[in-house]
């Protein structure tokens, strides 16, 4: 039986008289061996410290504030620092955001920090939290000694060097921004205070919100992108229309009624490139917005996609017909547009034609709209224009005898009607990807012969590619860009690193081509 001892019963071992010997390890973190070989009255002794009163006597403190006005705007020059080549480290955008959020409480201290620091802060953006931005903008434009000074605008210098730096802006709103609330045109600085997330410029500013007209710094804005979770009446962007440096617009997940968009200027906007994401809005809203413009010239509809997600699609129904009506009055400037969609979406489509667009060059439709194009003929190229180069078709979970037949058609009929065709991509599955590769001497071999570029690429991994540049100068010679192997075109095994191969096929002539 064991003994059991309480803890009354313990008692402590008497101190031994004797002084404890020192052990020392060997090896152990700050020991000199020079020191500990010297006898211990040649040891180095510590230097003699000072008083805290001596040692403020001698030393001298410099404030930030004693510093001039040229160094200080450097040091907040600096903190927005970051590589220009590709996006930083996630540790270092830490440290970027981390050393700029201090920069600007230090801003806040006296109203000289204010001064120096407002002009870089319309270029700085560094924190990426919309919330955290808010509040900071909330503070910024904080009365600090005197209230009329948050409200007054700067001076017309200043506004201009303020312009020549915001040349891209996003706008990003959180929620129904504007679901309880109603909206006026020529109230654009609402849209700024409502942003949760802005990009180059303060949306706080009572003096921009003050504006009845288009707010002057943005009179050299190139680029707006403007993206909403929620309801926005979009008759907040005829304000955007008459700023006259805009050339691009962005719209993503714009959300509206019938009647919002019902009265549109006409052919005042010198907007150029338009991409609208997904189609939660009415076709009315495409064709007001379309028709406000001088001169399209590229146009994307990014019809359905899921803010979210990227592969999902809202929308189950494409209406060509009411696209092809808010297209035709730029048929004579359009030169690039792209209706993305896939297989599972239905066409609607019985007039769908784009032979009257004679400056359209680049085309990119899912394959299923485009052969919704031909109607019930099954001719897609007769509704293309003459002097169309290229065209991107998203094949998808298309069948391959479907993309052969398609082939065929375009090479041995229509070659002679599309003298600048040069390019010709399509997005395959892997069942598809592999029959070409198989079919070398077969479809692509027509494609090179006629000068046709082929570009194929796997879908949705992406993992494969094979792209086919023909050589003008040696009819039937093609360089070669593809994962494939150069040997035998097979797939490299999993695994192994996939590199990228570059190498001259000669393909042989075919007798059908001669002509």
């Amino acid at each position: 039986m064991e003994k059991q001892m309480r803890r009354g019963t313990l008692k402590r071992r008497p101190e031994s008289p004797y002084p404890k010997k020192e052990q020392r390890k060997r090896g152990r973190p700050g020991a000199d061996p020079e020191e500990d070989a010297l006898d211990p009255d040649q040891q180095k002794t510590p230097p003699p410290t000072l008083s805290k009163p001596a040692a403020a006597a001698t030393t001298t403190t410099t404030s930030i504030t004693d510093l001039p006005d040229e160094l200080l705007e450097e040091i907040f020059k600096c903190a927005n620092l970051a590589p220009t080549s590709g996006p930083p480290l996630p540790l270092a955008r830490a440290r970027a955001e981390r050393r700029a959020r201090a920069l600007w409480s230090v801003c806040l201290t006296s109203r000289r920090f204010h001064r120096i620091a407002t002009p870089l802060l319309y270029a700085w953006y560094a924190d990426r939290d919309s919330l955290g931005r808010r509040l900071f903008l909330r503070r910024i434009c904080r009365e600090q000694e005197q209230p009329e000074d948050a409200s007054t605008p700067p001076s017309p210098g200043q506004q201009d060097q303020i312009a020549h730096r915001i040349r891209h802006l996003t706008l990003r709103l959180e929620g129904d921004a504007y679901a309880t609330q109603a909206f006026a045109p020529g109230e654009a600085a609402t849209l700024f205070a409502a942003a949760a997330r802005v990009d180059d410029i303060l949306s706080k500013e009572r003096w921009l919100q003050q504006q009845h007209t288009a707010p002057q710094p943005l009179s050299k804005l190139h680029t707006l992108i403007l993206a909403t979770e929620g309801y926005l009446q979009l008759l907040a962007l005829q304000d955007f229309l008459l700023l006259p440096s805009l050339r691009t617009l962005e719209l993503w997940t714009p959300e509206a009624e019938e009647d919002d968009a019902s009265e549109w200027p006409s052919r005042v906007s010198p907007i150029e490139h338009v991409t609208i994401g997904p189609r939660v809005v009415d076709d009315e809203f495409i064709k007001g917005l379309l028709s406000s413009c001088r001169a399209l010239r590229r146009f994307t509809y990014a019809i359905g996609r899921n803010l979210l997600s990227q592969g999902q699609w809202k929308c189950e129904a494409v209406d060509m017909d009411a696209l092809h009506a808010a297209l035709l009055p730029h048929q004579a400037t359009l030169s690039h547009l792209a209706v993305e969609g896939d297989r599972r979406q239905q066409v609607l489509s019985s007039h769908f034609r784009l032979a009257g667009f004679a400056a359209l060059t680049h085309l990119s439709l899912s394959f299923a709209a485009f052969i919704a194009m031909g109607g019930p003929r099954w001719s897609p190229l007769e509704a293309l224009p003459r002097g169309i180069e290229a065209i991107r078709l998203d094949c998808f979970g298309e069948h391959w005898l479907t993309l052969s037949a398609f082939l065929s058609d375009l090479v041995e009929h229509y070659r002679d009607d599309f003298p600048r065709f040069t390019l010709l991509e399509l997005f395959v599955d892997d069942s598809a990807f592999y029959f070409m590769r198989d079919k070398l001497d077969f479809l692509p071999n027509r494609l090179v012969w006629a000068g046709v570029e082929l570009r194929l690429d796997e879908r949705p991994k992406g993992d494969n590619f094979l792209y086919l540049r023909p050589d003008k100068a040696a009819p039937g010679t093609c360089s070669v860009l593809s994962t494939l192997r150069p040997d035998d075109l097979s797939k490299p095994p999993r695994g192994t690193e996939r590199k990228i191969h570059t190498w001259t096929m000669v393909l042989p002539a075919r007798p059908d081509l001669a002509r």
